[in-house]
C-alpha cells in the first residue's frame, strides 16, 4: 500500500509538474526521446555548438562521435519536509498533498528560471542571438526604459533570420512591464484584460516573468544563481519553441514515515525530477538589456 501511494503521489507531482501554465509550453517536447535520462542531441537535430554556449550550469555529457551528442538531464531535488504525525492524523485536508502542492511549485520555479538563464544569449557577439538595449527615458535607476520600438527592433532581428512566427515567445521581467504599460495604450489595455501579461505583441506571447537572467555592466550574462554584480542590468528574453526544447526523465519521491521514526514521529517526504530545458539551435534566441543613461 505503502508502494502504491508513493506511485499515486509521484505520478500527480508529473502531472502537474507538466500541466502547469508557462512559457516552457512553447518549448519542443522531446521526452520521448530520454533514454535513462539521457538524451542524444543529434537524434533530435540540436546544433553542436549548443553546448559551447551553454553557461547556466556544467552538462554531463558522455564521449561523443560525430553521430552521438548524448547529455544529461540535470537533476531536481527538493529540500525534504518533516510532517508530524499529529497534523497527519487530526487537520482536516490532505496534508501531505498540500506539501505536495508546494514541492511541484518549487520544482517549477526553479527549472523555469534555469530555462531562461539556459536560451538566453551569452552576450552581444553572436549575430544570430541578437541582444537589443533600451533606449527609452530614465526609469528612475540609471537605466533607460524599454520601448516599443526596441520591441520592435528584436522582431525586426528574428524575421530578418527568417525565424519562424509561430510560438514566438517574450519573457519580460517586471520592470519592463510595467514600462510598456506606461507608454502602450493597447498593451496596458491587454494586461488589464488579462491580469497575467500572457497575450500576443508583434507576434510574441508575452510572459511577465522574474526570473530571466542578468547581466553586468559589460552585458555579460551573470552566471546562474550568481550574486548580482554591482551595476547589473536587468533584461527580457525573447524565443522561438522550434528553436528550443524541454526534455523530462526519472520522478522520484522520497518518504520516511512517522512510524519508522519513533523519537520525532514524523512523516518525511521529498522528490527530485530529471529535467532539461535549453536551446535547440543557436538561433531565434533573442534578449532585450537595459542601456545605461
Amino acid at each position: 500500500m505503502a508502494d502504491l501511494k508513493r506511485e499515486i503521489w509521484t505520478n500527480r507531482l508529473v502531472e502537474k509538474f507538466e500541466t502547469t501554465s508557462n512559457f516552457l509550453e512553447l518549448f519542443e517536447d522531446e521526452s520521448r526521446n530520454v533514454n535513462n535520462d539521457v538524451i542524444n542531441l543529434t537524434d533530435i537535430g540540436a546544433d553542436p555548438a549548443v553546448l559551447i554556449n551553454n553557461t547556466t550550469f556544467p552538462i554531463a555529457t558522455a564521449v561523443s562521435t560525430d553521430a552521438n551528442i548524448p547529455v544529461q538531464l540535470d537533476r531536481y531535488d527538493t529540500e525534504n519536509t518533516e510532517i508530524p504525525d499529529a497534523d497527519i492524523e487530526t487537520l482536516s485536508y490532505d496534508v501531505i498533498e498540500s506539501h505536495n502542492r508546494r514541492h511541484v511549485r518549487a520544482l517549477n520555479e526553479t527549472s523555469l528560471k534555469k530555462a531562461a538563464h539556459a536560451i538566453a544569449p551569452a552576450d552581444g557577439t553572436v549575430a544570430t542571438l541578437p541582444m537589443v538595449k533600451t533606449t527609452g527615458a530614465d526609469d528612475g535607476d540609471g537605466f533607460k526604459k524599454i520601448t516599443v520600438a526596441d520591441i520592435l527592433r528584436l522582431k525586426q532581428k528574428f524575421d530578418d533570420a527568417e525565424i519562424p512566427m509561430e510560438r514566438r515567445g517574450l519573457l519580460l521581467t517586471a520592470k519592463h512591464v510595467n514600462q510598456l504599460a506606461l507608454e502602450d495604450t493597447v498593451f496596458r489595455d491587454e494586461l488589464r484584460r488579462s491580469g497575467t501579461a500572457m497575450f500576443n505583441y508583434f507576434g510574441f506571447k508575452v510572459y511577465q516573468f522574474s526570473g530571466n537572467p542578468i547581466y553586468t555592466a559589460l552585458f555579460e550574462k551573470v552566471a546562474y544563481g550568481a550574486v548580482a554584480p554591482v551595476g547589473a542590468r536587468y533584461a527580457s528574453v525573447a524565443f522561438c519553441g522550434e528553436r528550443t526544447f524541454k526534455a523530462k526523465g526519472t520522478p522520484k519521491m522520497y518518504k520516511s514515515v512517522a512510524e519508522n521514526n519513533p523519537p520525532m514521529r514524523k512523516t518525511t517526504i521529498g522528490y527530485s525530477l530529471r529535467y532539461v530545458a535549453m536551446r535547440l539551435k543557436n538561433e531565434g534566441i533573442g534578449v532585450i538589456v537595459a542601456d545605461s543613461i
